[in-house]
């Protein structure tokens, strides 16, 4: 008489905690309590990480606009798709699009601010997505007074380093808005509270993976591997 094994499958609830800089522009997630070290080789792969990203923004930032004959804005976004998709650290996995119906601003703030940091909820958060709207904002005001307005588009990046169960996962997140967007988002800004009217405002989010050499050698990484992986899920969908 052949008996059947049941296999019991545990759930164990993990305490993550998520940790961003004043800008936005990094985002620490790590079961690790934040008062103690992270491990010696994932402070490693994160230190390269963030030193890549000052790089990209130091490299557009002193790079002139053949355009305007000024330096490139850091919210530029043919600036930083180009930069990220050249860099040999940073490979192309995904893209999305969002629609977002907001009556007010801080409803695009709170429903965006989870598709983008993984958590909504705390007035840290909520403050640092308001200033990134807001940068946005001037960046398409600087590309209306040049009178680029014509597809053009502003970007904000966000490296995402995430050390989850002893596996570290680091990506760059380029949130890109067009300037008609972003003068939908202003006239929620600026409208009277009575009104409550709502608007829809539309974000892509393209998404890289950091493949360094310190990650190949700690974890064995193919790149190659992961691309021909997102290559078949696209050519699946």
């Amino acid at each position: 008489m052949r008996q059947r094994a049941h296999a019991k499958t545990k759930t164990i609830d993990a305490t993550s905690y998520i940790m961003l800089n004043e800008t936005g522009n990094i985002l620490i997630k790590s079961n690790h309590d934040p008062a103690t070290k992270l491990p010696a080789h994932i402070e490693r792969i994160f230190l390269e990480a963030v030193s890549s990203l000052c790089l990209i923004t130091r490299a557009i930032s002193t790079t002139i606009d053949p355009a305007t004959n000024q330096p490139f804005s850091i919210y530029n976004h043919s600036a930083l798709e180009q930069v990220l998709l050249n860099h040999p650290l940073f490979a192309p996995l995904g893209q999305e699009s969002a629609d977002y119906k907001v009556r007010r601003s801080k409803d695009l703030v709170n429903q965006s601010a989870y598709d983008l940091f993984g958590e909504n909820g705390s007035y840290a958060v909520q403050k640092k997505m308001t200033s990134i709207y807001s940068s946005l904002f001037i960046a398409a005001q600087v590309m209306s007074e040049a009178g680029d307005t014509k597809d053009a588009r502003v970007g904000h990046l966000t490296l995402c380093c995430e050390h989850l169960m002893g596996i570290p996962i680091v990506t760059i997140v380029l949130m890109h808005i067009s300037y008609e967007q972003c003068i939908k988002l202003s006239k929620q800004i600026t409208k009277n509270w009575w009104d409550l009217t709502s608007e829809t405002i539309s974000f892509r989010k393209d998404t890289y993976l950091f493949n360094s050499p310190t990650l190949q050698n700690e974890f064995g990484v193919d790149i190659n591997q992961v691309l021909d992986k997102v290559k078949l899920a696209r050519e699946r969908n």
